[in-house]
This record gives structure tokens, sequence and C-alpha cells, in this order.
């Protein structure tokens, strides 16, 4: 995940539903010193873990919200890159949530969604490129098999 994604240093990095922080602490290091993770979750108590997760393993730039992903608290174009890992097939309306993450995400910035059986959940990666590319999102490539991959997806640059 980390490959596709390719945080750097200084980079702003959404991470939604994080759930116990698999993945964050890994991206929160590849983003320091001056980079911030925000990891959004629908669950009150998964944010309060994570935040004391990471703040154990010494990372100070995590930011744990509490949000959902069909109505991001965020303003436009204010992310570098985004993931989400085994989450997708768990958010009701998928379509508007990829409609949120295109546009919180900076022209350019990239997207890495995850999926892989035997998640009840699970997203094909052909029903996953379909839903990405109807919201504006550009398909670049993935890694895995069908039963579980990584898939990268960027933002079209501005047409300014």
């Amino acid at each position: 995940m980390r490959t596709l994604l390719g945080p750097r240093s200084g980079e702003r990095i959404l991470e939604l539903g994080p759930g116990t922080g698999y993945y964050t602490g890994t991206i929160a290091q590849a983003v320091e010193p001056n980079g911030t993770v925000y990891a959004v979750d629908v669950q009150q108590a998964m944010a309060e873990h994570l935040q004391a997760r990471t703040r154990q393993q010494g990372h100070r730039n995590v930011e744990p919200i509490r949000g959902d992903g069909q109505r991001l608290p965020h303003p436009d174009d204010s992310f570098d890159g985004a993931h989400l890992v085994l989450v997708l097939g768990e958010i009701p309306d998928q379509e508007r949530a990829f409609n949120e993450l295109e546009r919180v995400l900076k022209p350019g910035g990239r997207l890495v969604v995850g999926e892989s059986l035997p998640d009840p959940h699970f997203v094909t990666l052909k029903m996953l490129r379909r839903r990405a590319e109807r919201q504006g999102l550009q398909f670049e490539n993935h890694i895995g098999t069908r039963v579980g991959y990584f898939a990268r997806f960027t933002v079209p640059p501005s047409a300014e």
C-alpha cells in the first residue's frame, strides 16, 4: 500500500477508516517531520484508540477525527494523498464517498484503495474502477490478484 501511495515528507494524507491503525504509523513516519495523517473513522471509540496507539508509538503527526467518508469535514484540495483499506464495501453510498475523496484531494493527488477476500463487503477491482472513474478519478495501476489487491487512482490535473 505504501509503495502505491508514495507518501513523501511534508505531505497531508487522509486515511479513511483506519480502524486500529494498521497502516497509520507507517504512513505517519513517511510524511515526517512536517506532514500529517488525518485519520477519519465513523466510530469515536476507534478514533480514540488510534490516538492512544499512535501517541504510544511516538507519532505526533496523526490527527484522528470522527467523521463519515460520505461527508468529509475538510475543504476542497486539502490532501496530497488518501487511502482506505477494507473499508469501501462498508460505505453505503460509495459513489458519494469517491466524490468526496476527489473533492478533498489536490489536482494530481493520489488515492489507494485496498480490498481482499474473505471480507464480506469485498469490492472487485472491476467495480472499483467503474465507481471511481464515474467520479472523475483516473485509474493508474494495481498490485495483487482478483481476490486481493491495492489499486491507485489520481485526480486529474486542473484544467487551468
